[in-house]
């Protein structure tokens, strides 16, 4: 079963509709450092010891711990799966993005 992990939960959110895509646990709460090296070494961590390729991120919270939940996901899976609040359907869906790791000299051209 894939995770969802919810990058900053602050509480008083409803993440229900997420357990679609798996079982939800946090990277950080209420109390997380704003530091970006020491949450980025924290994600990396956790997501090397519990996290697999097919689990989620759900970026929410404050804007440092997401860009460090999202580059050590990238980092650890080479690729990113994301679960974005859609506020017409008011539910997630789900983006994927599977990372070139070869250098390209023009990504737009590469698409």
């Amino acid at each position: 079963m894939s995770t969802v992990w919810i990058v900053h939960d602050k509480g008083g959110m409803d993440f229900h509709d997420a357990e679609r895509f798996g079982e939800v646990k946090s990277l950080f709460t209420d109390h997380a450092s704003f530091d970006v090296r020491d949450a980025y070494f924290k994600c990396a961590e956790i997501l090397a010891r519990d996290g697999k390729a097919d689990d989620w991120l759900l970026p929410c919270g404050q804007q440092v711990l997401n860009v460090a939940a999202v580059t050590a996901f990238q980092q650890q899976f080479g690729r990113l799966n994301l679960l974005m609040f859609h506020a017409i359907k008011r539910a997630y869906v789900p983006q994927e993005l599977i990372l070139i790791k070869e250098k390209v000299d023009d990504p737009v051209r590469a698409q």
